[in-house]
């Protein structure tokens, strides 16, 4: 059975992003990484995340903190019950000005070091907020609530280093190559093109992107192209142009790596931009 997600979407929070979801044992962990903030706490079940150093056990409780570009699969049970889970996707912008208006604190010092935690009175914490923001309406009511969490998130954290992670650019070529799939991403790209510009031979690159990156070029790149999606179909563009716009072949294709690193159809995800 497939993973299933619910998710809603506050424009007015900087597009935060706020997704149930419900996994099952024979999910495929597909990897992928986003480009912002998040964190999720485990509501229900037993289960296991996979990160680039290795698998992670949670149970009912558990609080998961991953940084931008940290590459990593969903939950997949361990028990007979499905692993529920509720995240909070948190734009750059949106952790910049509560920061800056409230800890004095650069968006680039925050870094969660430690990946799991338990702690109670968190926990409930963020489950009430995460339930409170599906429903709260009025912008200085959902304001109000997510602030108290996020400075709360931050102060349970405190004892960490903050900074926030950069890709590990060793050797210098992968930085070219990174900057090459940015810039290129709605084109097609060649294992050979990247072999090119890098001046190294296609398996080097291969090797060197699953060392330092925790995926393959070719995964890379569809992770990018489905952010880039999402920011599109947030401004309006329809499903068929944005799939072109952004590089995949047609929709079915487009459709099929949207759900698989989202979790929700680009049709329910344009939906939850009017939830």
């Amino acid at each position: 059975m497939p993973i299933k997600a619910d998710i809603k979407i506050l424009p007015a929070l900087s597009h935060l992003e706020l997704t149930k979801v419900t996994a099952f044992g024979d999910n495929s962990q597909e990897k992928h990484y986003h480009d912002q903030l998040s964190f999720a706490v485990v509501t229900k079940g037993m289960g296991t995340f996979k990160f680039r150093d290795g698998n992670q056990r949670v149970h009912k409780g558990a609080i998961i903190k991953i940084n931008p570009g940290e590459v990593h699969s969903s939950g997949k049970s361990t028990s007979q019950e499905p692993l529920e889970y509720r995240v909070f996707y948190l734009s750059n912008t949106l952790v910049s000005n509560i920061l800056n208006a409230e800890e004095q604190k650069r968006a680039e010092e925050i870094d969660f070091l430690e990946k799991i935690s338990y702690n109670n009175d968190f926990f409930i914490n963020c489950l009430q907020t995460h339930l409170k923001l599906h429903q709260a309406t009025g912008l200085l009511n959902v304001e109000s609530v997510f602030t108290q969490l996020m400075l709360a998130l931050f102060h349970h954290n405190c004892h960490t280093k903050l900074r926030l992670p950069t890709i590990d650019t060793k050797p210098s070529y992968l930085s070219t190559i990174i900057d090459y799939l940015h810039a290129y991403y709605g084109k097609s790209i060649s294992l050979k093109q990247l072999s090119n510009i890098a001046n190294r031979s296609p398996s080097q690159i291969l090797r060197t992107f699953q060392k330092h990156i925790g995926v393959a070029p070719h995964t890379y790149l569809t992770n990018l192209r489905v952010i880039k999606a999402k920011a599109l179909l947030a401004q309006n563009r329809s499903i068929a142009q944005t799939a072109l716009e952004v590089g995949f072949h047609d929709q079915s294709h487009f459709h099929r790596y949207f759900k698989r690193i989202t979790h929700v159809t680009p049709g329910n995800f344009i939906k939850s931009l009017s939830k």
